[in-house]
């Protein structure tokens, strides 16, 4: 793994994994909508991550992939934008970097796939602790399309050769900006993240477990 394209750079994980790479001597391409600056990546590529020539433009040199791009607070956004984005940007970046030669990629998925945090409607899973075995209720759009995304990525594993993981992430933050605070919730009221299961993701956790993928070698598809 000598550079890596990390889309959704400037994102709580994006900047992590930046660092992470810089720190391991990985050269990293980031790609974003705008340049925030400050970014340590060797490159950065300004568009969005469903248009195939920004995102091929950025693949230029590239053995591994790291998707982060996505629309993650999806009660903010209509449904239509939140299922088009996510889904279209997660097809656009598997296939061009399949078609560049790229067999290395991890993406971000989320807990949400199962369709309980962001129902409209109080939904509990089949059994707990909860597995990647566990079905679905998606009532969402949020939900929809990272159920969509893990589709598309085992289509892409199929069609281009691919190694890709998918990570269902939970609640992620550092602790002196968000889990502090976090718990502190979740202990006055314990159901306050009781759709989340409670669960969350020390940021540089998050970023350790987006960045082994990318160097790995494994199965050619994994959630």
């Amino acid at each position: 793994m000598k550079r890596v394209l990390v889309t959704g750079a400037a994102g709580r994980i994006g900047r992590s994994v930046l660092g992470l790479l810089a720190a391991r001597g990985v050269e990293a391409v980031a790609l974003e909508r705008s340049d925030p600056g400050g970014l340590p990546a060797s490159r950065v590529v300004t568009g969005d991550a469903t248009d195939p020539a920004t995102v091929g433009a950025a693949l230029d040199g590239v053995d591994a992939v790291i998707h982060l791009a996505a629309i993650a607070t999806p009660e903010w956004l209509p449904a239509e934008q939140v299922f088009g984005l996510n889904t279209l940007a997660t097809f656009t970046v598997l296939e061009q970097a399949g078609l560049a030669g790229v067999r290395r990629v991890c993406l971000a998925s989320s807990m949400a796939a199962d369709g309980v945090p962001f129902a409209a409607r109080e939904l509990h899973p089949a059994y707990v602790p909860v597995d990647e075995l566990l079905p679905s209720q998606s009532e969402d759009p949020y939900a929809l399309s990272k159920q969509v995304d893990e589709l598309t990525s085992a289509t892409m594993a199929r069609r281009h050769g691919m190694g890709i993981v998918a990570l269902r992430l939970p609640y992620v933050g550092g602790f002196e900006e968000r889990l502090d605070a976090f718990a502190a919730r979740c202990a006055a009221d314990p159901g306050e993240h009781a759709r989340g299961y409670w669960a969350y993701l020390e940021t540089r956790d998050a970023a350790r477990a987006c960045v082994w993928p990318s160097g790995c070698r494994g199965p050619a598809w994994r959630w």
